[in-house]
Parts: C-alpha cells; sequence; structure tokens
C-alpha cells in the first residue's frame, strides 16, 4: 500500500505501508475509523482475511485482521450503521452472506452480524439460496428522514433465472432507530438483471437522491426519487440506455453547471453530460487514450473549485494494464461558480460520514452526502462539491449531521471552501506557528489559544494547546468550549526546508491580456533574488518575458 499526501505546495509525497496482502484486493474503502484525525484503510480479496491498516502518522500504521474475515470481499463501506458515533465495516461477500463489524471507542472492530438482519427478505428461502452475489453497494438516506439507508447491488455468475434472489437488489430502509427491512420491490428497485454498481445523485436539483445502476446483462438503468424513497424507472428517452461491461459509475458536477453529469468505466469508459432535463448527452474525448479506465475517484485535487478524475486502467475484465500507467486528469475548469463544504463530526464520527449538505437558490435544491466507499469497492473525496453556473447566490446551506443536530448558514459566500463543525454553536479560533519553514532536525510549534475545554489537532494529538511538529503538512485544530460550543481553525502549512532546487508557484493565466497580471510566488528560502532585481518571495508581473528566481538556502 502507498499513500501520496499532499503537501502545502500541492505536490506529493510518497509514503509505503507495507504489504497489505499476498492476493488482489477487490474492495477497498477509506475512513478515519477510531477518530484520530488520520484516515485508515480497508481492504479485502479472495478468502486472504478483511484488513485494516490503522494509521497514526503519515507512513506510521498498525495491520488490523478482522475476525471472521475469510470470505470473497467485494465492495466494502465504512458506515455508521447502528449511528453512535463510530463508524461500522459492510463488506460484501461473493459467494456467500456478506459480513459486518461494529466499530466503538478505542478503535475497535468486533463482528456483528446484528447491524441488519441480512437473511430476513422475502425470497430468503428460495431454494440453494445462499445470500450470494453481493457486489456494489451504498449507504444513502434514500427516505429522505435522515437516516442513513442502503443498497445492495446483486449479481450472481451462471444463475441465469431471474427470480433467483441471488441476482436480486436489495434496499434496506432504516427505521430511525436502526432497524432495517428490506424494500427494493415495493419501491421500484428491484428489477431482475445481473446488477454490479450503484450511485445516488439528485439528477434534477429537487433535493432527493436519485438512482443509477449498472447491470451486466441490460443497460444501466435510471431511476426517479419521489421524494420519499419510491423510484420510478425513467431510463427510456434519459440517454443512458447504453450497454456495456460496466465497473464503475459515479454522478458528479464536473462542468459546474449545476446539474450532476456521469461517468463510466469497464470494458469501455464515457462521459454523459447531465442537460438538465433528467436526460444524458455523451460527449466523446473527455478522457482520452489508448487503454480503457477500469477505476476512478473523484475529488478537487488543486483545490480550484472542480472536480478532478483518478483513474487506472486495465487489459480485460479486471486484469490491470501493468504497462498503462495511472492518471490523474486534472479538470480545466470554466467561468461556472461552485460552492463546496468540508464537514467535521463532534458527536457523530469525524469524518461526518453519511452526513448530507443541501442548498437552495434560484438553481432549485441541491443535495450531496459524505459517504466512504460506494459504486464497486471505492472511495471518493470526502467534500460535499456544487456547481452553481451562472448563479451568484446561494440562499442557505443546511448540513443535516448523523446526530440529528442540523447546522444551517444563510447566503454562504460563493467559489469557496466552508469547513463546518458540527457543534450547536460556533466560536472562532487561530493557530500559529512559531515559523513556516523548518530545517532538518528542526522543529515549529504550534499554538491555539488557552482556556478551551478540548483540544483535538488534525495529527491526531489531544488535550493541549500547543503541539511541536518535526514533519511538514497541513495543520489545524477543532476545539470546543465549557458550553459545547465547537470551532474549526484556520490550516497552516509548514514546510521542511529539504535544499532542492526552488520552484515557482504561478497565480494566473500565462497569456498575459491588456491590463492583466500573473503573481509569482517562489518556494521558501532565506533569500530571494528574480531575474527582475526583485528581492521579495512574490512578484507581480505585467509584462510578457521569461522569468527565474535564485534562493538562499535558510538551512545552510
Amino acid at each position: 500500500l502507498h499513500i501520496l499526501y499532499q503537501g502545502p505546495d500541492g505536490t506529493f509525497e510518497d509514503f509505503e505501508l507495507g504489504s497489505v496482502s499476498g492476493s488482489n484486493q477487490w474492495g477497498m474503502c477509506v475512513a478515519d475509523f477510531d477518530n484520530d484525525g488520520h484516515k485508515d484503510v480497508l481492504s479485502g480479496g479472495s478468502y486472504d482475511g478483511v484488513h485494516v491498516q490503522n494509521i497514526t502518522a503519515p507512513g506510521v500504521f498498525t495491520t488490523i485482521e478482522l475476525n471472521n474475515g475469510s470470505m470473497f470481499m467485494q465492495a466494502c463501506n465504512w458506515a455508521d450503521i447502528n449511528n453512535d458515533g463510530y463508524l461500522d465495516v459492510f463488506a460484501c461477500h461473493d459467494d456467500a452472506l456478506s459480513r459486518m463489524w461494529s466499530g466503538a471507542t478505542g478503535g475497535t472492530l468486533t463482528p456483528a452480524p446484528e447491524l441488519m438482519p441480512l437473511t430476513d427478505y422475502v425470497l430468503a428461502d428460495y431454494p440453494d439460496n445462499d445470500h450470494s452475489g453481493n457486489y456494489g453497494t451504498v449507504f444513502c438516506d434514500v427516505d429522505n428522514d435522515g437516516d442513513i439507508d442502503f443498497f445492495l447491488a446483486k449479481c450472481r455468475q451462471y444463475i441465469n433465472d431471474p427470480y433467483d434472489p441471488r441476482r436480486i437488489n436489495q434496499l434496506w430502509i432504516n427505521d430511525g432507530n436502526n432497524n432495517y427491512s428490506e424494500q427494493a420491490s415495493d419501491r421500484g428497485v428491484a428489477f431482475y438483471e445481473q446488477s454490479w454498481t450503484v450511485d445516488f445523485a439528485d439528477i434534477d436539483n429537487d433535493g432527493d437522491f436519485d438512482c443509477l445502476v449498472t447491470t451486466h446483462s441490460a443497460t444501466l438503468k435510471l431511476f426517479e426519487n419521489d421524494g420519499l424513497g419510491f423510484f420510478t424507472e425513467i431510463t427510456e428517452g434519459s440517454g443512458l440506455a447504453v450497454t456495456g461491461f460496466f465497473l464503475q459509475a459515479k454522478m458528479e458536477d464536473f462542468d459546474n453547471d449545476g446539474y450532476v453529469d456521469l461517468v463510466h468505466s469497464g470494458g469501455s469508459h464515457r462521459y454523459f453530460h447531465n442537460n438538465g432535463d433528467k436526460t444524458f448527452t455523451e460527449v466523446g474525448g473527455v478522457f482520452p487514450g489508448e487503454d480503457t479506465m477500469h477505476s476512478l475517484a473523484l475529488g478537487d485535487v488543486n483545490r480550484d473549485g472542480t472536480i478532478d478524475l483518478y483513474a487506472s486502467y486495465g487489459d480485460s475484465y479486471v486484469s490491470p494494464d501493468n504497462d498503462y500507467e495511472d492518471i490523474l486528469w486534472v479538470n480545466d475548469g470554466n467561468d461556472n461558480n461552485w460552492i463546496t463544504f468540508e464537514l467535521e463530526g463532534f458527536q457523530s464520527n469525524v469524518d461526518a460520514v453519511g452526513a448530507s449538505v443541501v442548498i437552495t437558490g434560484d438553481f432549485g435544491t441541491q443535495i450531496r452526502e459524505i459517504r466512504a466507499g460506494e459504486s464497486y469497492g471505492i472511495t471518493c473525496s470526502f467534500a460535499c462539491h456544487f456547481g452553481l453556473g451562472a448563479s451568484e447566490t446561494v440562499e442557505t446551506a443546511t448540513i443535516k449531521w448523523p446526530s440529528g443536530l442540523e447546522t444551517v448558514i444563510d447566503n454562504p459566500a460563493i467559489n469557496q471552501f466552508h469547513v463546518i463543525n458540527e457543534a450547536p454553536c460556533i466560536v472562532e479560533v487561530t493557530i500559529y506557528a512559531s515559523a513556516y519553514g523548518f530545517c532538518p532536525g528542526e522543529s515549529v510549534t504550534l499554538t491555539a489559544p488557552e482556556g478551551f475545554e478540548t483540544y483535538q489537532w488534525s495529527n491526531g494529538v489531544s488535550g493541549s494547546d500547543s503541539i511541536v511538529v518535526t514533519q511538514g503538512g497541513n495543520y489545524s485544530i477543532l476545539i470546543t468550549n465549557a458550553d459545547g460550543c465547537a470551532g474549526s481553525s484556520n490550516v497552516v502549512s509548514v514546510v521542511e526546508i529539504t535544499g532542492d532546487n526552488p520552484t515557482i508557484e504561478i497565480d494566473g493565466d500565462l497569456n498575459l491580456c491588456d491590463g492583466s497580471d500573473i503573481i509569482m510566488t517562489a518556494s521558501v528560502a532565506s533569500s530571494w533574488v528574480w531575474s527582475t532585481g526583485e528581492e521579495t518571495q512574490t512578484i507581480v508581473v505585467t509584462s510578457s518575458g521569461t522569468f527565474s528566481v535564485s534562493t538562499v538556502d535558510m538551512c545552510f
């Protein structure tokens, strides 16, 4: 396992976490299950066990082998199934009943088949039923009642009987007291095809989650939600009645026009633009290349307000192509507006998995949800991103936390990230660094205000208003006061000076127009001398030319 941590300057540093298993891993999902400020990694393959890399710092980890983990794992999820503030595990079993583990304080995970009654459904007693054929999963509040429900996409090779339960999708509805009942047929999504993955997103901006299912025996299937979690198929005429060997499918607003688009991978990969009227149009050449995209993950990697895509490629079925490197596709963007929310749980799990964000405006009502594991064993960004098109205001943003709390923000500023923490009231907090660059062997002290009840630093340290760091990175803190109010600080970036050649960061369009400028910022150093003669870290360029900078390393 390798994890690439992104630094303050946007570059990545590779940390190796050793060999997870000698077998291929079919599913992987990521979340901070022990609430220590570091994401952890769950994975599993073909009867090699289910593994958790419990990470406590970049490159520092212990491996946890889950009890009762001998299974052929497919997709997986971290989700707070019983809503106790700790993330649980759901792991799809290809050959038998899926498995669950319950999270608890101290970072323990215990086998917990009682979390959902997975053998209690209408066709459970069907002849030869072993509850197998479990592939794609999503935890989602499909009926908009404030608690998570669960969709399980079913597929079983060599089973041709369309009424065999091993290939009939399941939708488990939560009654609000963490009691789940299977209702796929009653709610219109138990169609009788070989399904692979599922995604939920609001295709028509009416504030509920519509449903997309990939199949291997028919076309893509699109279902419209009536707002109460009952679905009507609208595939015909939608532009999505296409066939293929689908492996992943995700809906996200790639062009920030206010409507979620669709990208899928598998035997081929395609991009479909949402036309805003419940129809989609395929657009060619969005992700060009000679090989086939097999898997993907989405997020705004450079924090410019547009969704980027990380893709892996393969030869056939699910075999990776070792001669074709993974590609990070960076979105070129456009002039459309956007807004993004990053949530931090306090009473709920720290990643706020299961929380939703609803925004309203002249664009209608849009909704997003935080999920840890979706489609076929992938995890995308936890940030809730919304495209706004030409809209210049958001009237309200409502965050619905798993704990039941709601946070309402009036007129949040657009074209920026909003970090929101879960608390009945908010306090402002600012942290400071003794320095923003340090030499090898030295350290930097980060300090928060005194007098708060609790302190939780982003690197996992708690209980102190200051920390000493010896590793470059982005740092922040979550605090609470005696009244239970919480605050999330600014992010402070510190850099270890390594003596490398200087770099220049560009802010602005390299094609200068009359009256425009470009801001050039050199990397951290003791002093700078630009080819223009200026001696500051940052210069403003208003005319064309070739520019360079020389630096004196502050460590030597």
